[in-house]
């Protein structure tokens, strides 16, 4: 939690890194002459040419930076447009663009710094100094082509979409364990007597996101203390001002040590919410299949990882929301989603808004089928509802005369038409 709290404040002041280069650089640029003055110097340049030269870096770095900045607007707008405002953290997020808006800012100050250096002492030979001012401008030159491909990357659908997916699919790797090596979670004992409510954390201040939870330090407090400390809200929920946080059932726990264990932030994050990579890719879909851009094939590509987040979790353990101690009494209750939360999140609203497209429509189909055959009996009713959904709305929005195509499933949404699924059932 440490560790996220600090990776947290770091992207929320994205000014510290790139001040951090500042200040070296300042450093640097007050030190180096003088250890040139104290050792003679390394002399390749003279006076006249080493000013001539780091005045023509300064000059050159500004318009540099410049030309930089006005790139990542353009894709950060790109972003906003085609994909979604949500996506935005992804672009603040990358540790490329901090360090080089530092590297170029300290390439200026430092030409500055030196220059001022060999304007006053014309008769030193200031190559170590001259010579660092090269290292700065050709490492800003590398992390320039780096940020430029970095970005032409970003720009690029399928790397967006399988980005999004990579987060997705970390967060259940981590949360639910791999299918069928990891046994339900035991139900674990309630507190002996009656569940009296001792305290409760009460959250004051603007509306936050709930981010993350310390789930480990909440039950080893709750073991040291015989309490359950009973969550309210869910990770990714907003929580206004006077919402209860979490209650304290049993002995008593202070509430600054249950407020240390939770990290409240302004947007989402992906940590510990694996339903924020669903409606990241839900809204991207959503988005293509808007009449202003209308791009069903868009919706199809996200649904390809839509179908293989939920593939992934409809075969593992969802029983989780009851973390018990070391005595087997349940130390921490909290809010988890379920399956039909989960599969109504990733899809219905993609065939609401896509109920017009026969790509949309197929495509659905085919993931759904796939799903029928993948996940556990007790969670196939939840598809097949989405199916009877999805009957229902092509009747009602395609004419007599295109529901047969729409019906058909295809993994390309038209293209590769197939009569049934194939994919093999898991174990």
């Amino acid at each position: 939690m440490v560790q996220m709290r600090a990776t947290r404040w770091l992207r929320e002041h994205g000014w510290v890194v790139p001040a951090m280069y500042v200040v070296l650089a300042i450093a640097l640029g007050v030190i180096l002459p003088r250890i040139d003055r104290a050792n003679s110097g390394l002399h390749f340049l003279g006076a006249l040419a080493a000013e001539q030269l780091l005045a023509a870096i300064a000059a050159g770095m500004i318009a540099f930076t410049g030309i930089v900045f006005s790139i990542s607007l353009i894709v950060s707008q790109f972003w906003s447009t085609v994909y979604s405002l949500r996506l935005m953290q992804w672009l603040r997020k990358t540790p490329l663009t901090g360090h080089a808006f530092g590297v170029f800012s300290a390439t200026f100050i430092y030409a500055l710094v030196a220059l001022a250096a060999v304007g006053r002492n014309e008769d030193y030979n200031l190559g170590s100094t001259v010579a660092f001012s090269l290292v700065l401008l050709l490492a800003s030159v590398l992390l320039f082509l780096l940020l430029l491909y970095s970005t032409l990357r970003q720009m690029n659908l399928s790397y967006v979409l399988s980005l999004i997916g990579d987060r997705g699919r970390d967060v259940i790797q981590a949360f639910y364990g791999l299918p069928g090596d990891q046994a339900a979670p035991p139900e674990g004992r309630d507190l002996d007597g009656p569940a009296v409510e001792s305290g409760r954390y009460v959250y004051e201040g603007p509306p936050l996101v709930l981010a993350a939870v310390d789930f480990g330090r909440l039950v080893k407090l709750a073991t040291e203390a015989e309490a359950t400390i009973v969550i309210e809200v869910g990770v990714g929920d907003s929580i206004p001002s006077g919402d209860v946080i979490a209650r304290v059932l049993g002995g008593s726990i202070p509430p600054q040590e249950i407020r240390r264990s939770f990290l409240l932030g302004t947007e989402r994050t992906m940590e510990q919410d694996p339903k924020f990579a669903l409606r990241l890719l839900a809204d991207v879909a959503i988005k293509a299949l808007s009449p202003a851009i209308n791009d069903p094939t868009t919706a199809v590509q996200a649904l390809d990882q839509i179908e293989d987040l939920l593939l992934r979790i409809g075969v593992r353990t969802l029983d989780i929301g009851r973390l018990t101690g070391v005595r087997g009494y349940v130390r921490v209750v909290y809010p988890a989603p379920t399956w039909d939360d989960l599969i109504a999140l990733g899809l219905d609203e993609i065939r609401i808004y896509g109920v017009g497209s026969i790509q949309v429509m197929r495509r659905l189909r085919n993931l759904l089928q796939n799903l029928e055959v993948v996940v556990p009996p007790e969670r196939r009713e939840a598809v097949e509802d989405r199916l009877r959904r999805l009957d229902a709305a092509c009747d009602q929005a395609l004419p007599a005369t295109d529901r047969a195509d729409a019906r058909i499933p295809d993994p390309q949404g038209l293209g590769h038409s197939r009569v049934g699924p194939i994919r093999p059932t898991v174990a």
